[in-house]
């Protein structure tokens, strides 16, 4: 009699759960026919409904490529290392010591990026996705931050922590270069650095986790700096923005180097350029903080950030809707100049927030 009850109640409990799937999808269905903004990714759709707690009956398994890597559109082979691999190979390094001394030199070229893709408001968006966004409308719309005065409201990280720069302004440099380093005062904890005390000038809590993340390994940075962020979420619930700062790496060393910059309040300043990825569930709340910000930056130094890139790659944004990317400079801007636009983004970026304190 007990077996029999167990059974109809497992029976029960199937159909019921099995009910409300059947609604969330379509749900799913009607919002993909009536949003305003995007289309939807039926795949990060999938994904969810994979996760909501279902009687073993549904055996619904998780792609395994998605759980060991959700990043997978993201280049796991930074280019340096690529470079650096070749350089030895037609050096024959060994110990570190250059057999060939014939070491070739490789031209920087300035470049001001400003006027390519779509233009919105007083900027430029590149939208790198098969998706049809309506940046406007993402522009437009309300942010739902809710950022208490309690506690850290931004966490600063770097998924490419080694990620270096130049020591002095040079016109040219030598193809032994290689912009990876583990100085703090080369690299982009520098530039974290000094977007975490222009922040705590404005009165902003924040934290600066400078967790190495693609060394000695690069290959599946995103994957372990995602569990940096899940640490710094539960440790300081009252985050709301996540800022993972990079620098950038253009053109090579057969046609020349290129360095993002522009004169700004009569100094050399690297240009940043914010990324927002795409691919999950509510990934057009990150796009619409980024847009701001996009805006707020030029109001405040014309002609600072390159357009804004909408890629389909997560880049852990989907840890946290108020999570965007930031690449400031690239491996041929100084130090210095980096630092500069990163003091820049900072000032933007207390704007937002402040405008969104409860």
């Amino acid at each position: 009699m007990i077996k029999a009850l167990v059974l109809k109640l497992k029976d029960i409990i199937t159909i019921f759960f099995s009910v409300i799937l059947i609604f969330f999808i379509f749900f799913c269905v009607l919002l993909k026919f009536n949003s305003e903004g995007i289309k939807f990714d039926f795949e990060s759709i999938g994904l969810f409904a994979a996760r909501l707690y279902m009687p073993k009956t549904f055996k619904i398994k998780i792609p395994e490529v998605i759980e060991k890597n959700p990043f997978a559109c993201v280049s796991n082979i930074s280019e340096e290392d690529e470079r650096e691999r070749k350089r030895r190979k037609e050096k024959h390094i060994i110990n570190n010591e250059i057999i060939n001394r014939d070491v070739k030199k490789c031209k920087i070229t300035e470049t001001k990026f400003n006027s390519s893709g779509t233009q919105c408001d007083n900027f430029y968006v590149k939208n790198n996705t098969p998706k049809e966004i309506n940046f406007k409308y993402y522009l437009n719309k309300p942010l739902d931050l809710k950022i208490g005065k309690k506690g850290p409201a931004v966490l600063i990280f770097h998924t490419h922590t080694t990620e270096g720069y130049l020591k002095k302004d040079d016109k040219e440099i030598s193809e032994d270069y290689y912009p990876r380093t583990q100085n703090n005062e080369e690299n982009v904890i520098a530039v974290g650095e000094e977007i975490v005390r222009v922040l705590k000038e404005k009165g902003i809590n924040c934290v600066h986790d400078k967790t190495i993340h693609d060394y000695p390994n690069y290959n599946n940075s995103y994957v372990r700096s995602s569990a940096t962020v899940r640490k710094n979420l539960k440790k300081n619930p009252s985050i709301k923005i996540i800022v993972d700062v990079h620098r950038d790496s253009l053109g090579d060393f057969e046609t020349g180097k290129i360095k993002p910059v522009i004169e700004c309040g009569g100094q050399k300043t690297a240009q940043i350029m914010i990324v927002s990825g795409s691919g999950f569930l509510n990934w057009g709340k990150n796009l619409s903080l980024a847009l701001k910000l996009q805006k707020v930056c030029e109001e405040n130094c014309k002609g600072i950030t390159r357009p804004l890139s909408v890629k389909k790659a997560r880049y852990n944004q989907n840890l946290n809707p108020g999570s965007l990317l930031v690449e400031v400079g690239s491996d041929v801007n100084t130090v210095l100049e980096a630092k500069r636009a990163g003091a820049k983004f900072a000032q933007s970026l207390a704007k937002i927030v402040e405008k969104n304190r409860r």
